[in-house]
């Protein structure tokens, strides 16, 4: 059986571990949402890592790069995590 010091500082014990718990995940969270960097690897005749603040539209990523959008992409487009375009080079 436990003694009564050893059951007042268990229970002393879950109280602090408690509040820790609540308080932890917040700062947490907001040191992770104001470190938001986005990084574009853009690869082959341009060969270059882009940084942004947020998630970047098509027309932003060309404006970057400094050229125009001769591919047909939509500039309005929003980067999913993980896309891939692919630019085939025109037929003359």
């Amino acid at each position: 059986m436990m003694k009564k010091h050893e059951i007042i500082g268990l229970f002393l014990l879950m109280i602090v571990s408690t509040f820790y718990s609540l308080s932890m995940p917040e700062t947490t969270v907001d040191k992770i949402e104001n470190d938001l960097k986005i990084v574009i690897s853009v690869e082959g005749k341009y060969n270059q890592e882009l940084t942004f603040d947020r998630v970047p539209t098509i027309e932003e990523v060309f404006k970057k790069l400094k050229v125009e959008n001769v591919y047909g992409f939509d500039n309005k487009t929003v980067l999913a995590t993980r896309t891939v375009f692919y630019s085939v080079p025109r037929m003359t």
